[in-house]
């Protein structure tokens, strides 16, 4: 999505900030499912975050798109204007 293009998540404390222990997921069944009160220990969530960049070919350092990755998806088009926004790591 354009959201992963303009507003890039730099580091952890970016998507941390993002999370809301308020926000209910359905679940089986459709009953709503809270998070309210669970924490998760940061450093697995560190180690979850590196795999999630690494399986996406994403840099795991910036959380940056990666050049080659968006070449390799067919998506060298928009390489250029990203790469001007400086939300690309080439």
């Amino acid at each position: 999505s354009e959201f992963n293009f303009t507003e890039p998540v730099e580091s952890s404390e970016g998507v941390l900030g993002m999370f809301n222990p308020d926000l209910e997921f359905p679940g089986p069944g459709e009953e709503i499912i809270s998070r309210k009160g669970k924490t998760l220990d940061r450093k697995e969530f560190e180690r979850m975050l590196d795999e999630f960049y690494e399986l996406r070919g994403w840099d795991v350092e910036t959380g940056l798109q990666k050049k080659e990755t968006l070449e390799r998806l067919g998506l060298s088009d928009i390489c250029e204007e990203v790469e001007k926004l400086g939300l690309i790591k080439s």
